[in-house]
């Protein structure tokens, strides 16, 4: 499982965890991710304004990990927003050879994108259920995480009124 953040415009792990049994995974705290390759980062962007989309898509110009998403703009923005619309991503190998993610988005209190939460797992071993499973799984994470920051943010507007 990992958290990925937001920072300007780049995707960076926050967290991670993995069962005691598992072999390394490559994704470690702290580690910046590309913008347009794997499932945490892929969710992040179809979830940001389309401005900054397009800025993105703009400055990267040639990138091959972009182009795959789409070559042009109109091809770029329809995959997002399919990406959007079916509220996860599933990427198979994008970051690491042999690695499946299901990733779905965190949002702030103002229901503006802020991260995404991740299930990984090597495709060699998958886990005993299916990927409709955790795909549920990854999306009620978020709402879960998305509703606890809503809460925090509202417990610290009630002490700050108070003060």
């Amino acid at each position: 499982t990992f958290l990925c953040r937001m920072y300007q415009d780049r995707a960076v792990n926050v967290y991670s965890t993995r069962p005691e049994n598992s072999s390394e995974m490559p994704l470690k705290p702290g580690r910046r991710l590309p913008i347009f390759r794997g499932a945490q980062a892929r969710i992040i962007l179809a979830h940001l304004d389309r401005r900054r989309q397009r800025r993105i898509f703009g400055r990267s110009e040639g990138d091959p990990g972009r182009d795959a998403i789409g070559a042009d703009w109109a091809s770029f923005s329809s995959a997002l927003q399919e990406n959007r619309r079916d509220g996860y991503y599933l990427s198979r190998g994008e970051i690491s050879e042999g690695l499946l993610g299901i990733a779905t988005p965190v949002f702030d209190e103002n229901n503006e994108i802020m991260g995404a939460i991740s299930l990984s797992y090597p495709t060699q071993s998958p886990p005993p259920v299916t990927e409709a499973q955790l795909i549920k799984f990854a999306k009620k994470a978020a709402k879960d995480i998305t509703l606890r920051v809503a809460e925090l943010s509202d417990g610290k507007k009630d002490l700050d009124a108070a003060e």
